[in-house]
């Protein structure tokens, strides 16, 4: 493939992990790699960290182009598209992603194809594999590139964020932008961001894990001594979150985040195809519950049957034994 676009997402001025997963997806498949930048003047990061990783940098600053501004990125990235017409379009199956790609889709008159990983081009046609009907199944979802371009979003977590440098830095484009005020129908209010500590869910290398099975909010404090203690951070399945036990900014599953940790340690998790879908490229899965018929032991490298409430404390206490 001659020719494959990388949409960046950015935030505080730097480029979000995601898009570094993006450019290697990219580089497996393309022989010429294009990073498309939008934003507002004042947000966007200094593009010296990655230029040596793609051929073609191509650079949209406009006022209009702030986070959120969904009418905004896909109008531009449709401008750009359409312009320089690449093969294939990788986007992040990220809030962004999943705001832009379907709508793009539709301008360009191409295909889309939602959390897709395992790409590859044979000749002229394209293949993926994606998650469907609730993570039960992997399907196989190919098209021929027909001079449209086309849209894959990429689950993360799918490729290695580290990336092999080039020989030489990207060119770099500056885009004039064609935007007005009233292409913005739907207006970003205000941004909040929840104040954290410690690791990032998605880029946490330990990920702890807590379910139903844990029977309320008090034990999620056992389970972030030991992500501390272990560096990592914590997550939850859905019916702990919908219960308010934890923000459900943290729900790992088809609904909620994905990520793919070295160690994810779960605890009182069932183990439905739902959460699995959020974490099937964890490398190494241990499971903690009661219940020795629960489905995650089938997908765990190391499965323990037992009452958490005596397990946990131990495994804590042996922790710090090994810390000190």
């Amino acid at each position: 493939m001659e020719n494959v676009f990388v949409l960046a997402e950015h935030k505080s001025q730097s480029f979000d992990p995601i898009t570094y997963e993006l450019i290697a997806a990219a580089r497996s498949v393309g022989n010429k790699v294009s990073l498309l930048i939008l934003g507002e003047s004042n947000n966007i990061p200094n593009i010296g960290e990655i230029s040596r990783f793609v051929n073609h940098i191509y650079i949209a600053e406009h006022d209009l182009l702030s986070e959120w501004a969904t009418d905004a990125w896909t109008s531009v990235s449709h401008q750009v598209c359409s312009t320089n017409i690449p093969e294939l379009l990788l986007i992040g199956k990220t809030n962004l992603g999943r705001d832009i790609g379907p709508r793009l889709a539709y301008k360009l008159n191409g295909r889309f194809i939602q959390d897709c990983y395992g790409m590859q081009v044979d000749d002229y046609t394209f293949k993926a594999l994606r998650p469907i009907y609730g993570g039960n199944i992997t399907a196989e979802v190919e098209f021929e590139f027909d001079g449209c371009t086309n849209i894959a979003a990429i689950r993360a977590g799918s490729y290695e964020k580290k990336i092999e440098e080039l020989d030489t830095e990207a060119t770099i484009e500056n885009i004039e932008v064609n935007l007005q005020d009233n292409d913005i129908r739907v207006r970003h209010i205000e941004f909040v961001e929840e104040p954290s500590t410690g690791v990032k869910l998605e880029d946490a290398s330990v990920v702890v894990v807590g379910g139903r099975g844990l029977g309320g909010p008090e034990p999620f404090e056992m389970l972030e001594e030991i992500a501390e203690l272990l560096g990592g951070a914590v997550g939850a399945s859905r019916a702990a979150c919908d219960a308010g036990w934890i923000d459900h900014n943290k729900q790992i599953g088809l609904t909620g985040k994905t990520v793919s940790p070295n160690l994810y340690i779960t605890v009182g998790v069932s183990g439905a195809s739902q959460h699995m879908a959020g974490c099937s490229s964890a490398k190494n899965i241990v499971a903690i519950n009661q219940d020795k018929g629960a489905n995650i032991f089938k997908e765990a490298s190391i499965g323990v049957v037992g009452d958490w409430k005596i397990i946990i404390p131990s495994l804590i206490e042996e922790l710090k034994k090994r810390n000190i």
